[in-house]
Order: structure tokens, then C-alpha cells, then sequence
């Protein structure tokens, strides 16, 4: 299981891998050396993440996140898939809320089914949204604050997020490794979609490379610094996956929104101020 304490408060840095996909096999045997690696299931230490992000229809919260990066918050939906089929059981998924206050990150969740985030998003079914009946994902917190967040704002999918991830786990620190990545603009219809992985649309934009998110509650651990010596990874304070996924949506089939031209603007500068602090950092 995860460290709770990592999961409720800790500091998170993102990095660019340079090298060819081909190679993270190798990368991650390498890092498995240094911290333990996590088979959420056993046997299949390779999961396919499907993450759909919600926004407003004046993109509210991307607003807010480029205009501060440091304390904002994130609403999405989270499926986590194996590449065995029979080992995938009922679709469900995560409705996440990810708060950002002084730089750490806090993170709400709670497992819904298709129908509860439906009733979501239609303002209809609110109150459905309750704990899990299992102790060790029960948060009336979590589900009172995402509620209110639905309840808040219209919300609707705007970003699907699909990658492969491994990742590798210590009581101190929390290293995922993700490669493959795809953005796709993310319509209503989505959310039914029993299998995010076997999508058939085409992507608005495929990674090149590979990234790094290192999660931790003090310093840097020296097992990190080794994997620096070794491979080309380089930090990135502005290297979010939403980030660069609105970018592509921008530039690509929401290139005809009024403000598309501003938000590419906003986006340019967030990441020129973003390599600033990267030197700094």
C-alpha cells in the first residue's frame, strides 16, 4: 500500500527523462536497485493510467493554475487499467481533488462508479457521492469537498490524459516513471467508455519523452542523485501533463475559442517563468 503520509502532504517534482522510449525498460530495472519497485497488482508492475480532467466552460481552474502555480486546484477522474484484460473487474473511478497551498500538494479521492460521476456533472445525483463502504478508502472529508467543488461550477471533461506508468515506493519517497503519453480533448461520452486504453480516437498530441514525479516530504535522497550521474533527466518545474495537453487542445481543435490565442500566451510565459526557477532551482 501507499504511505499515507505521502499521499496526504508532500512536495512533488517533476522531471524530463531524455531518452528513447525504447530504453525506460532498462531505466527502471536501474531504479529498482536503489527503491523498491510496486506491483499495485502482483505480477503486472506496468498500469495504463486514463486521467480526464474537468474545467469550466472559462477554463476556471486552468486560469487559476497558470496564474499562480503554486496554490491552486485540479478536479479529475482517474482509471487505473492493466494490460491483462481479466485483470481490469468492474470500471470504476477515482474522483480526485488535488489542492496545491505553498508549493505541497494535498490530495482528496474517492472511488465512483459511472453513474455517480454522471450525477456529478448534472448536478442532479449530488448527495449519491458518498464514502466507500471499505475502511481504508473512506474519506467523508474528501467526498464533502469534492462535492461542494461539483456543486460550485458546472463542470464538464476537457483533457484526457492517457500513459503507461511504473511506479517505485519507500516509507520516505515515491518515484513514478510514465512513458507513452497521449492527450486526447475529452467529450462527455468518454466517461462511458468501459476500457480508456483501447480508445480509438486519434491523440491531439503524442510525448516524445518520458517523466519523472518524485514525491517526497524532505530532501532530495541521495539514490536520486546517483540516477542524475547516470541518465539525462532534467528538472522541470513547469512540465504538468495538464499543462502541456491544454496546450495541444489550443493549438489544435479549441483553436477557435476566443481566448485561445491568450491562453497559449499565458501558457508561454508560465513556462518561460517556469525555466527561470528551473536555473534558480
Amino acid at each position: 500500500m501507499s504511505n499515507p503520509t505521502l499521499l496526504e502532504g508532500r512536495f512533488e517534482r517533476q522531471y524530463e527523462l531524455g531518452i528513447n522510449q525504447g530504453k525506460v525498460a532498462g531505466f527502471c530495472d536501474d531504479v529498482s536497485r536503489h527503491i523498491p519497485r510496486r506491483e499495485f497488482v502482483l505480477g503486472q508492475p506496468t498500469t495504463y493510467h486514463g486521467t480526464i480532467y474537468f474545467d469550466t466552460d472559462d477554463l476556471l481552474f486552468f486560469r487559476q493554475g497558470l496564474q499562480n502555480r503554486f496554490d491552486h486546484l485540479k478536479i479529475r477522474a482517474r482509471k487505473y487499467e492493466y494490460p491483462c484484460p481479466s485483470l481490469n473487474g468492474l470500471p470504476h473511478y477515482w474522483l480526485e481533488l488535488k489542492i496545491k497551498s505553498g508549493g505541497m500538494s494535498r490530495k482528496k479521492r474517492v472511488r465512483v462508479d459511472i453513474r455517480q460521476l454522471e450525477g456529478l456533472l448534472t448536478r442532479e445525483r449530488e448527495r449519491e457521492l458518498a464514502p466507500s463502504p471499505e475502511a481504508s478508502l473512506t474519506d467523508p472529508e474528501g467526498c464533502a469537498q469534492i462535492r461542494k467543488v461539483f456543486s460550485d461550477n458546472k463542470l464538464k471533461p476537457l483533457l484526457l490524459v492517457m500513459y503507461e506508468r511504473m511506479a517505485f515506493e519507500n516509507e520516505q519517497e515515491r518515484l513514478t516513471v510514465d512513458w507513452n503519453i497521449r492527450y486526447y480533448q475529452a467529450e462527455p461520452a468518454i466517461l462511458s467508455c468501459p476500457w480508456l486504453k483501447d480508445i480509438c480516437a486519434d491523440p491531439v498530441h503524442v510525448e516524445r519523452t518520458a517523466t519523472l514525479e518524485l514525491k517526497l516530504k524532505d530532501n532530495l535522497p541521495s539514490w536520486f542523485s546517483v540516477l542524475k550521474q547516470e541518465y539525462p533527466i532534467r528538472y522541470r518545474i513547469s512540465f504538468g501533463k495538464p499543462l502541456r495537453g491544454m496546450r495541444a487542445l489550443l493549438s489544435g481543435p479549441l483553436k477557435c475559442r476566443p481566448d485561445a490565442l491568450t491562453l497559449l500566451e499565458m501558457i508561454s510565459h508560465y513556462e518561460r517563468e517556469g525555466e527561470l526557477l528551473d536555473e534558480r532551482l
